[in-house]
């Protein structure tokens, strides 16, 4: 695990921002280029991947402060600490669906068309960020019984929950989750001939990735909750069931209105 990178003067650089700014920076050049091909506007995709960086990092920050606000309350400019981890993915997807929605509405761009465009972008940037969050030591799995895993150090939130213990390496699992996506969104573009349909394939399948990877992903009480006869699921288990429904709902009954037989 290597949270820091480089340290210049007083000035560390982190893994884990650096891995997102690398995700972003890799994700915008991948949709100007596919937006290009499709008769999108570079200048818009672009605009619109900084919209969608910006509301993506505070939706993910927002849904994981939330709730844990009691930690945060005694000091709220942690809050903003962010290179420490503390960042959900569905809420980024949250936050980027809503203000592109709201900002493609505003510039008359076709949304399920864009959505196709910029499907990839995401499935790599999570794959990459994932990576991020493993140097960092955040988002780890439970402790493996078979006795195989990763030792965090004790300085890394993994550590100091599980000093010594081989835990799953979740962030790789997702890591290596987001990477299939990528690449079958690219093996399934042009293939399908309703614009949407690429994200949405993204979507279901990344909810019903997230609902068994989280099995072996570590998480507090606050973030699960029981649902009778004793089985208890996380927050983003739910949520993955419910993308899983919505998406399969729009793939076959929705989606995109403008047909476009690439």
């Amino acid at each position: 695990m290597i949270p820091t990178l480089l340290q210049i003067g007083p000035f560390p650089i982190r893994s884990y921002g650096v891995m997102i700014a690398l995700s972003f920076a890799i994700g915008i050049w991948l949709a100007v280029r596919r937006g290009r091909k499709r008769g999108v506007d570079p200048g818009r995709i672009t605009d619109l991947s900084i919209v969608i960086l910006i509301a993506s990092i505070v939706g993910a920050r927002l849904l994981y402060v939330l709730p844990y606000w009691g930690e945060f309350a005694a000091n709220p400019l942690r809050v903003f600490e962010i290179w420490r981890g503390g960042l959900t993915m569905y809420g980024g997807l949250a936050g980027a669906v809503l203000a592109s929605a709201l900002y493609m509405r505003a510039k008359r761009m076709p949304f399920w068309k864009v959505a196709d465009i910029v499907a990839p972008s995401v499935a790599l940037g999570l794959s990459l960020t994932r990576v991020g969050c493993f140097l960092n030591g955040c988002c780890f799995g439970v402790p493996n019984p078979s006795g195989w895993g990763v030792r965090f150090p004790p300085h890394s939130a993994a550590g100091s929950e599980f000093y010594g213990v081989p835990l799953h390496p979740a962030q790789l699992y997702d890591s290596a989750v987001g990477l299939f996506l990528f690449l079958l969104l690219l093996l399934l573009d042009g293939k399908l001939r309703r614009d949407g349909r690429l994200f949405l394939v993204f979507i279901g399948l990344y909810g019903v990735a997230r609902f068994f990877l989280d099995r072996v992903r570590y998480y507090e009480d606050v973030s699960t909750v029981a649902v009778g006869g004793g089985f208890v699921f996380t927050w983003n288990q739910l949520l993955s069931v419910g993308l899983l429904v919505a998406a399969l709902l729009l793939f076959f009954f929705g989606g995109g209105k403008r047909h476009d037989r690439r």
